[in-house]
């Protein structure tokens, strides 16, 4: 098999990061992602892998340990961005053709004809996307904990923001990120 088509079937990010956390063990790293040892070892060969591993490997103690936080970060980050687009497409599927169309979709009839709303999947949802927040803020280092003590705002600020994140929350056909984004560029287009 060609490396570009090894490639193809693997997640070569993922299987980088899993060696360099084994610090550059194949069988390990083979064992971690429930796939061949061959496989690890030619992509490892192919992408001169043992040369980097040996580079981080000459960082200080210290340096080391934050840099495996920083990976860990990244691949945390990584991970909750895909799962918080999972939870924006539950999200518009459920929201785009309105209150009733909601309603409807949440709607189970019962083998005697009787109907019932179903909140649940709702409630799933709200965990579902607290849970996405909470480790994004945990990759980003923007826990609670974490955060520099900022200057207090006022309050009527943030009102003005609370009011232009809903505003733009009520723009159907678009998800969380691009509500942002589209907040974002009318703030930037505004500045004169």
């Amino acid at each position: 098999m060609s490396d570009v088509a090894l490639k193809e079937r693997v997640d070569v990010s993922q299987m980088f990061l899993t060696y360099l956390a084994f610090q550059g063990d194949a069988d390990k790293t083979a064992m971690a992602l429930n796939t061949d040892v061959a496989i690890v070892r030619d992509i490892a060969r192919s992408e001169n892998w043992e040369t980097k591993v040996r580079k981080l490997a000459t960082i200080r103690e210290g340096e080391s340990h934050d840099l495996q936080i920083q990976i860990n970060r990244a691949i945390n980050y990584v991970q909750s961005h895909r799962l918080r687009s999972i939870v924006d497409m539950a999200l518009l599927h459920l929201t785009k053709d309105g209150a009733e169309a909601m309603v409807e979709k949440l709607t189970v009839k019962g083998r005697e004809g009787q109907t019932e709303f179903k909140i649940k999947a709702i409630t799933d949802l709200v965990k579902a996307a607290e849970s996405v927040q909470l480790m994004t803020q945990r990759a980003l280092g923007d826990t609670a904990g974490e955060r520099e003590p900022q200057k207090e705002r006022d309050g009527s600020t943030v009102a003005l923001r609370v009011m232009d994140a809903m505003n733009a929350a009520d723009v159907s056909g678009l998800d969380s990120v691009g509500v942002v984004r589209k907040e974002i560029a009318d703030a930037v287009i505004s500045v004169p």
